[in-house]
C-alpha cells in the first residue's frame, strides 16, 4: 500500500512539474508560495541536496563584490548580451570603458580543445583570425584589473579541468567561477586548493530547489553571493542578507525599476544602460 501510495505521489508531482514549466503554477509557486512546490519536486524527484556540499574551507577572497561603486554592475555576455556583439572583445573594451570591473563571459570548450566565447546552444563555427578566446579575454582582465566571471555552456567539470590547468595564480585571482548545482561547490573547493581563485557566485538558474533553500543552505559553506533570474525574485526572503544577492537580465530601465524594490545589489547589464542605472533610471 505504502508502495502504491509513493506511486501515485510521484505521478502527481510529475503532472505538477509538467504544468510548472508551461508557467502558470510556476508563477504561482514564485509569487505566493515562495517556491515551496518547486522545492518539493526538487527533493523528492530530483534528489538535489544543496546543504551536502562540501564547507569551503577558510574564507574566500570576496573583495571583487567591493571593487566598484554601486550597484554591482556585470558586464552580460562582456556588455552585449541577446545583440551580433556578444562575447566579443570589442564590447568587452566597450564595458571597460565604461567603468565596468565584472566581465560575465560564456565559455564553450570546443571539440579543438579551444576556450572559445560563445553561448550556444549551438556549436560555435570553426575558429577564425579575430573569434575572442578565453586566453584573451582574461590577459585582457588582468590587465584592466578587472574580473572574468565565467558562465560554462559545455560540461562543467571537463571545461572547468581543462581551464584550471592553463591559469597561473595570477590570472586566477581575476577569475570568478558561477556554479549551477551542489557538486559544483564541491568541485570548486578542489580546484582553490590548487590555485587562488576568488569567491565564487552561486547561480540559480538551473537550480531545482526554491531559492530560500539554496541561499540558507550556502551561506554556512562560505558564498556570498548569488545570482537570481529576475523572475524569482518574488520568492526571496526579504530578511536580514549574508549574501549579497545579483539577479539577471537587466538590460532597460523597465527591468530595472521592476526588481529596484527586490534590494538586489548587483545586475547583469548590457554597457548601453551603464549610465541610466547609475543614476537609478531617472
Amino acid at each position: 500500500m505504502k508502495r502504491v501510495k509513493f506511486k501515485v505521489a510521484l505521478v502527481f508531482l510529475f503532472l505538477c512539474f509538467g504544468v510548472y514549466k508551461t508557467g502558470i503554477l510556476r508563477w504561482f509557486d514564485i509569487n505566493f508560495c515562495q517556491e515551496n512546490i518547486k522545492d518539493i519536486s526538487g527533493a523528492w524527484l530530483f534528489r538535489e541536496k544543496w546543504p551536502d556540499a562540501t564547507k569551503i574551507d577558510g574564507a574566500l577572497d570576496y573583495s571583487w563584490l567591493n571593487s566598484t561603486a554601486k550597484p554591482v554592475l556585470i558586464a552580460h555576455a562582456l556588455g552585449a548580451s541577446g545583440a551580433p556583439g556578444q562575447n566579443t572583445l570589442a564590447e568587452m573594451n566597450k564595458a571597460i570603458d565604461k567603468g565596468l570591473r565584472l566581465m560575465e563571459i560564456d565559455l564553450w570548450l570546443d571539440e579543438d580543445n579551444v576556450l572559445r566565447c560563445h553561448h550556444g546552444p549551438d556549436q560555435p563555427e570553426k575558429l577564425k583570425i579575430g573569434d575572442c578566446i578565453f586566453e584573451e579575454a582574461l590577459e585582457l582582465a588582468v590587465i584592466s584589473k578587472s574580473w572574468l566571471i565565467l558562465d560554462i555552456k559545455t560540461d562543467f567539470t571537463k571545461t572547468g579541468d581543462f581551464l584550471v590547468e592553463r591559469v597561473n595564480a595570477k590570472q586566477a585571482s581575476r577569475v570568478i567561477f558561477q556554479l549551477y548545482k551542489p557538486e559544483h561547490i564541491e568541485k570548486f573547493y578542489k580546484w582553490h586548493r590548487t590555485k587562488p581563485f576568488v569567491g565564487p557566485i552561486v547561480t540559480l538558474y538551473q537550480a531545482r530547489r526554491s531559492v530560500n533553500h539554496v541561499y540558507e543552505s550556502v551561506i554556512p559553506l562560505g558564498i556570498r553571493a548569488l545570482t537570481i533570474p529576475v523572475q524569482r525574485l518574488p520568492a526571496l526572503d526579504n530578511g536580514h542578507r549574508l549574501a549579497k544577492v545579483l539577479t539577471h537580465p537587466v538590460h532597460d530601465c523597465d527591468a530595472f525599476r521592476a526588481v529596484e524594490k527586490f534590494g538586489v545589489e548587483g545586475f547583469y547589464v548590457t554597457s548601453n544602460i551603464v549610465e541610466k542605472i547609475r543614476s537609478a533610471c531617472h
